[in-house]
C-alpha cells in the first residue's frame, strides 16, 4: 500500500519544501506537474480506503489535489506539504460520504467492552475473531476488513484508517483530523475495540453459514 503521508525522513530538507512551495504558488508547470505526480496516488490510495468504490474514490483524490493547488495560500508551514494536502483529501472524502450515504453506521457505543456488577466483560471482548479471521481465505478476510471498516462512524474510521492501514503518525494524524494527539490515542483505542468486534461478528456468521450450507 502507497504511504499517504511521509514519515519524518532524514532527508526531509526545509529549505527545498519551502522552495518547493513557493514554485507551486508561482504557477511554476514543473513544480506543479512533480508535485501532481507524486501526490495523486497518496491521495488516491487514502480515498480508496476513506469512501466506498473506485471511482468515487478517484473524483475525490482528485478534487482534493486541485483543493490543495488552488489553496495553497492557506498553507502556513505548521506541517508538511504532503500532510496537508492530506487533510484537505480527508475533508473531500467527508464531506462526499455525507452526501452519497447509503446505509446508516453501526453505533460504537453497541460495540465497546462493558462490565457487569462483577467487573467481567458483558458484551464487546472479541473471544473468537482472531480464530475465526485465520479459518478464512486471505482475500476474504482483506473484503472483510475494509467492509467492517466502512461500517464505523467517520470519525473512528478515519483514524484507523490513518493510523492501521497506512501507518501515519500519531502527530501527523492529529494535525490531519484537527484534533489533539490525546484524542488521536483515545479515538484509536475505541475505533480498534469496535472493529474488532465488528469482525468477531461477521466472521463468525460467514463460517456459520458456510457450516449450514455444506452440512
Amino acid at each position: 500500500m502507497i504511504p499517504i503521508a511521509s514519515s519524518p525522513a532524514a532527508d526531509f530538507d526545509p529549505a527545498v519544501e519551502s522552495a518547493r512551495v513557493a514554485a507551486l504558488r508561482r504557477g511554476d508547470r514543473t513544480a506543479t506537474d512533480a508535485f501532481v505526480r507524486e501526490i495523486y496516488p497518496r491521495m488516491l490510495a487514502a480515498a480508496s480506503t476513506l469512501v466506498d468504490h473506485e471511482h468515487d474514490a478517484q473524483d475525490v483524490a482528485q478534487d482534493a489535489v486541485m483543493g490543495a493547488l488552488t489553496h495553497l495560500d492557506q498553507f502556513r508551514g505548521d506541517a508538511r506539504l504532503s500532510t496537508w494536502a492530506l487533510r484537505i483529501l480527508v475533508n473531500t472524502a467527508l464531506m462526499h460520504r455525507r452526501r452519497t450515504r447509503r446505509r446508516p453506521f453501526v453505533s460504537i457505543h453497541g460495540l465497546l467492552p462493558r462490565f457487569g456488577g462483577d467487573g467481567h466483560h458483558v458484551r464487546g471482548r472479541p473471544t473468537g475473531a482472531d480464530a475465526s479471521m485465520l479459518e478464512l481465505d486471505a482475500g476474504v478476510r482483506r473484503a472483510l476488513v475494509r467492509r467492517c471498516v466502512s461500517r464505523l462512524p467517520d470519525p473512528y474510521r478515519t483514524v484507523i484508517v490513518l493510523r492501521d492501514m497506512h501507518g501515519l503518525g500519531t502527530s501527523d494524524t492529529a494535525f490531519v483530523m484537527g484534533i489533539s494527539t490525546g484524542a488521536v490515542k483515545v479515538r484509536l483505542h475505541r475505533a480498534r475495540a469496535a472493529l474488532r468486534q465488528l469482525i468477531e461478528d461477521e466472521s463468525t456468521i460467514g463460517l456459520d453459514a458456510s457450516g449450514a450450507s455444506g452440512g
